[in-house]
């Protein structure tokens, strides 16, 4: 999407330097699309911050989970080594 920024204003810049077009409501759209192409990396860098964060917050839940199933595992491991005792 940057890049179709980029090359639509090179286009315009070229176009308007050959025909000698250097009017306000070009110049005008001209730093516009500059501005378009300035925030659309700092709109993707902000959605990539959040995915992060996300990534982060599912690999903390993960490892929780994962610390949960190892203790409910030692949990159940004992209570057959009570019930065999209790057995025997």
């Amino acid at each position: 999407m940057v890049l179709l920024y980029q090359r639509n204003l090179r286009i315009r810049l070229q176009a308007s330097l050959s025909m000698g077009n250097q009017h306000s409501l070009g110049m005008k759209m001209m730093l516009n699309d500059i501005q378009k192409i300035n925030v659309l990396p700092n709109t993707f860098a902000d959605e990539i911050k959040k995915m992060k964060a996300l990534v982060e917050e599912l690999t903390e839940t993960r490892q929780q989970m994962t610390l949960d199933q190892e203790m409910m595992r030692e949990h159940m491991i004992k209570e057959q080594e009570m019930m065999k005792q209790q057995m025997l």
